[in-house]
């Protein structure tokens, strides 16, 4: 007869796991016990708060953002300011040129008209008729501007006419002074270069044959283009010194403006 072995003793059941306690502490905790015990007063007033907090997290994060736009405003602002400080001073510079070109221009022409005789004096006349500038225009701020993008500039007025100036303005100065650079270089200088001596341009140009020269109907007309051409030149530079005199006077209300 084997031995019957003995069936072995169930030990005590597992404990039932214990819950964890909720955080009292918790907006939504505090709602929910709020809505277990029917306390709408409690529930309206935590609705409240977490609707006031999102509200002022978009105010926040709006005030940062509009900040940081100002900034960057700020900083394009007075870049493109000190780059049109220092084009109005080739501006004016290049109308004082023109200027200069133009009255030797209109002295030549009388001085030949009347049938005037040589004198050294006028070399520095004839040197002038050949005179050309060229700007030299900071465009960079303004191109980093264009990159950030115009409305950068909140001001509708101010943003309207740094368009109209960097966009219309100056490109049809420059484009003048290219056509009358190539103009001189095309056909005045060939000129010169054949009937003239101890030639230094915009300075002075002693003629060959001054005889030859004055009873010359194509140098004549040299000085006639001369005559009539800087004067355009000098009005269309005097125009742009006033427009960015102007801009600049803009950026300053604006910056003094900014925090």
């Amino acid at each position: 007869m084997s031995d019957i072995p003995t069936p072995p003793v169930p030990g005590p059941a597992p404990a039932a796991p214990t819950p964890r306690p909720r955080r009292a502490g918790t907006i939504l905790g505090r709602l929910t016990r709020a809505v277990r015990e029917q306390n709408w007063f409690a529930v309206a007033l935590e609705l409240v708060i977490v609707v006031v907090g999102i509200v002022i997290g978009f105010q926040v994060t709006a005030w940062g953002q509009a900040q940081q736009a100002r900034r960057v405003e700020t900083e394009s602002l007075r870049a493109l300011r000190a780059a049109l400080a220092n084009d109005l001073e080739d501006v004016r510079s290049n109308a004082a040129y023109h200027q200069r070109f133009a009255a030797s221009a209109q002295l030549l022409q009388r001085h030949l008209a009347a049938g005037g005789p040589y004198a050294d004096t006028l070399d520095v006349h004839f040197g002038r008729v050949m005179g050309v500038t060229y700007s030299v225009q900071d465009r960079t701020a303004y191109e980093t501007l264009k990159q950030r993008g115009l409305e950068t500039i909140t001001d509708d007025a101010l943003r309207a006419e740094v368009g109209r100036l960097y966009g219309v303005r100056y490109p049809t100065v420059v484009e003048f002074q290219d056509r009358t650079s190539a103009f001189v270089v095309d056909n005045v200088l060939p000129y010169y270069t054949a009937h003239f001596q101890n030639l230094v341009p915009t300075q002075r140009a002693t003629p060959v044959d001054y005889a030859a020269l004055a009873a010359s109907t194509e140098y004549a007309v040299l000085v006639d283009w001369a005559a009539y051409l800087h004067p355009i030149l000098v009005a269309s530079l005097l125009q742009l010194e006033e427009d960015v005199v102007g801009l600049i006077a803009l950026l300053d209300r604006e910056l003094g403006a900014a925090p």
